[in-house]
């Protein structure tokens, strides 16, 4: 995934973490990282101060009005402080709606 930060004023990268089991017959699970930014921390700033470590519960917000594939990423208490980028936002809602399946974000660097 590019990293890109036009019309951002600041900048939250994150490495979301997503286990992937490698086959039904295979009960073991691998984890895939990715790195990327936070989505839409301008609207959240003044509720959410990032972290460096800090991990957040990605999921998914069929109900958004911008995107029914988005994934919000979401604090302990429920609060969202963002959104994953459009462009990994639909494969990654497909996979957090089959039961079980869960991914967190950790909080990596603030620009």
């Amino acid at each position: 995934m590019g990293l890109s930060r036009a019309n951002q004023t600041h900048f939250v990268l994150f490495l979301f973490t997503v286990p992937v089991m490698a086959s039904p017959q295979i009960r073991r699970v691998e984890s895939k990282e990715y790195y990327s930014w936070l989505r839409g921390h301008h609207a959240y700033k003044g509720i959410f101060k990032p972290v460096i470590g800090t991990t957040l519960t990605l999921q998914r917000e069929p109900e958004n009005a911008k995107d029914p594939h988005a994934v919000a990423i979401v604090e302990d208490t429920g609060r969202i402080v963002g959104h994953i980028p459009l462009a990994s936002s639909r494969i990654l809602s497909s996979f957090l709606k089959r039961a079980n399946h869960k991914a967190t974000a950790e909080i990596w660097k603030t620009v």
